[in-house]
C-alpha cells in the first residue's frame, strides 16, 4: 500500500510542469515571467519559424528584450524541437 501511495504521488508531481521541467532558460525567465508563466513555454514544441513569428507578436504586445537575450532565447527555443 506505501508503494502504491508514493507510486501515485510521484505521478502527480511528474504530471506537474513545474516539476516536469528538466531545463530552464535565464532569458526566459527573465523576460517572458513578467506577462505570463514561462510552463507554456516550455511545453511547447515549435519550429523555428513558429518561435520568430511567436516573439514577434510578443514584442507588438509590450516585449522589450535585448539583442543578446533574444538570441540567447531563440537558440534554446530552436533546441527544443529536436
Amino acid at each position: 500500500m506505501r508503494t502504491f501511495i508514493l507510486i501515485a504521488l510521484l505521478a502527480t508531481l511528474l504530471s506537474i510542469p513545474a516539476f516536469a521541467q528538466q531545463k530552464k532558460n535565464d532569458a526566459i525567465e527573465k523576460n517572458c515571467k513578467k506577462c505570463h508563466s514561462t510552463a507554456i513555454i516550455y511545453n511547447k514544441k515549435y519550429d523555428s519559424a513558429k518561435w520568430d513569428a511567436t516573439i514577434e507578436r510578443m514584442k507588438k504586445h509590450g516585449l522589450v528584450v535585448s539583442a543578446d537575450d533574444e538570441k540567447t532565447v531563440k537558440d534554446f527555443l530552436y533546441s527544443m524541437k529536436k
